[in-house]
């Protein structure tokens, strides 16, 4: 049994998003962690699981499990972005050598956790993001999934 798998049946009871549950690291991530400490949380894609750094010391870890959930559910369900990213967001994202689908997901994720680092969001891309959510809701009937991106 792998590592993670392992801390995923000992996972916190309930705590998830998108049904997505949270683990706790595992000793081979929390070293990983440890020397990236820049990375606050991550989907972990092959174990349907998501970590948060124990090194971690913001204050709204609801927001960054809201985060990586929605990623998760997106690559789950193959969601490509199709609005393009603006030029400020564009900027943003040059900084780091990261796969462009990947960026946009990252972008949405943000926007609906909240993150203000999604900047400069276009009406259109707060239109396609709720249908996204939308597709969530009907799929799931999630009632704690009713608020809409304004």
């Amino acid at each position: 049994m792998s590592r993670i798998k392992k801390y995923q049946e000992e996972k916190k009871k309930g705590e998830e998003s998108f049904g997505i549950p949270v683990i706790k690291s595992p000793d081979n991530l929390t070293k990983w962690y440890k020397q990236n400490k820049n990375v606050s949380s991550m989907y972990h894609e092959g174990d349907d699981v998501i970590t948060v750094s124990p090194y971690y010391k913001g204050s709204d870890r609801e927001s960054l499990i809201k985060n990586e959930g929605f990623r998760g559910y997106m690559l789950k369900n193959d969601i490509s972005i199709k609005e393009p990213l603006t030029k400020k967001q564009e900027e943003f994202l040059r900084e780091i050598d990261y796969d462009p689908a990947a960026w946009k997901q990252t972008i949405y994720a943000r926007r609906y956790s909240r993150d203000p680092s999604a900047q400069d969001f276009t009406k259109e891309q707060d239109e396609e993001l709720n249908k996204i959510l939308k597709q969530y809701r009907n799929t799931v009937n999630n009632p704690r999934l009713k608020r809409k991106i304004k």
